[in-house]
């Protein structure tokens, strides 16, 4: 798990993020308060189950290659400020 976690912050500080992202935290965030998305794509997605190099992972289908409807929203962008006051919010009520 360390070494997942050191990749995935690696890649992230690669395009210029830093710190770690609570992904969970940030879905229910969109969940409980839409307003907090800046920005969507309505996109067709899959679970690869069957790939060689995919296996298990969301493919994302940007250029509209297969032809097939939307099926996820997509958030691409969100308003981290209002995400990070949402948390804090939460651990003082605990």
């Amino acid at each position: 798990m360390r070494d997942l976690d050191h990749n995935a912050v690696a890649f992230l500080k690669s395009r210029g993020v830093s710190g770690y992202i609570f992904w969970d935290q940030l879905a229910i965030a969109v969940l409980l308060e839409p307003s907090t998305v800046k920005e969507a794509a309505e996109v067709y997605a899959n679970v690869e189950l069957h790939g060689n190099l995919t296996r298990g992972q969301m493919v994302i289908d940007w250029q509209n290659y297969l032809k097939k409807p939307a099926n996820i929203r997509l958030v691409t962008r969100l308003n981290h400020q209002d995400c990070k006051d949402m948390m804090i919010q939460s651990i003082k009520m605990l």
